[in-house]
């Protein structure tokens, strides 16, 4: 039981105890990618049968370039299954061909009208976040892809209501945008009517590209540098080593950051907040219940609750 010495301590404390309390029965938001195989509204019954309270879909082809139609009895499913759901956080996740930083005027046009068809889909499936990898310049220069991302953005801002965009940092390969905090604020600051653009953050391309979350500093510095501009980590280990710019996930604790290395992140206040999606390999390490139960795991003992029995091996 905490005792204060006088009235003066209590009303300057008791909000840093409250919050601390707060934060070691907070329950994990965490989900990980499922198929909408056969319906829209399966990925929630799938989620849900992993132990998890969030998802992440595509919802239209992901090695496609036009967005899916909508039935309107499918997407009148989904929306009444998900209100009655354990599933509260929905991320979608846009195709892999658009490119918006293409200096391709071709390329660049069907990628902002794959942009805007899912920026439609989510809003009228009430799905909460839209993450979109910014693509490669194709050696046409960071400035020039940065500026071409912002353009695209802000051209589609104003359809965005209760969804919010967000921009996922990439591994550091070659001629790609956003491999870096700094990178995607500038993106950002460019964008008109950005208070619903903000980050994903992907734990596998942030090793990838030279940043070791392994360790509590540099997990302190991505979460002041990104903010609350941060809404989504995708949870995912590295098969390559720390600066390797590959983006080759791996199960978690099976690859380079492992088990132990994500407790700087799952132990971090801020961070802890956010939703956590898993885009992990469907192998032979874990399944993946089992590894949706390590990461909770793996976050209470982070956030320093007592746990039942130990952590799993």
């Amino acid at each position: 039981m905490i005792k204060f010495c006088n009235l003066k301590q209590a009303v300057i404390f008791l909000p840093f105890v409250s919050y601390f309390m707060q934060q070691q029965d907070r329950q994990i938001e965490i989900g990980r990618h499922v198929s909408i195989s056969p319906h829209l509204y399966s990925a929630l019954e799938a989620s849900e049968a992993l132990g998890c309270n969030a998802m992440q879909i595509f919802t239209s082809n992901p090695r496609g370039w036009k967005p899916q139609r909508l039935d309107a009895k499918e997407a009148g499913a989904f929306v009444e299954k998900k209100r009655s759901s354990k599933i509260k956080k929905v991320v979608a996740h846009m195709p892999y061909l658009p490119n918006l930083a293409s200096p391709k005027e071709n390329i660049y046009n069907m990628s902002k009208e794959a942009l805007e068809g899912e920026v439609r889909i989510c809003e009228t499936l009430g799905i909460d976040y839209l993450v979109m990898h910014l693509g490669s310049h194709l050696g046409s220069g960071g400035n020039e892809g940065r500026r071409r991302v912002a353009d695209a953005v802000s051209g589609i801002m104003h359809l965005v209501d209760n969804a919010c965009i967000l921009m996922e940092n990439e591994a550091g390969q070659k001629n790609s945008v956003g491999s870096s905090l700094e990178e995607l604020h500038e993106i950002r600051d460019m964008v008109h009517d950005r208070d619903k653009l903000g980050f994903c953050i992907d734990t596998c391309h942030a090793f990838a590209a030279g940043y070791d979350i392994r360790k509590k500093e540099v997990v302190d510095d991505i979460m002041r540098i990104g903010g609350s501009s941060i809404k989504v980590f995708h949870l995912n280990d590295a098969k390559a080593g720390i600066g390797s710019h590959l983006d080759r996930h791996e199960n978690i604790g099976f690859g380079e950051i492992g088990k132990s290395g994500f407790s700087a992140l799952l132990g971090n206040a801020r961070a802890r907040e956010r939703v956590f999606i898993l885009e992990t390999p469907m192998g032979s390490n874990i399944t993946p219940g089992e590894e949706i139960a390590l990461v909770k795991a793996m976050y209470e003992s982070a956030g320093g609750r007592k746990q039942q029995g130990t952590l799993p091996q």
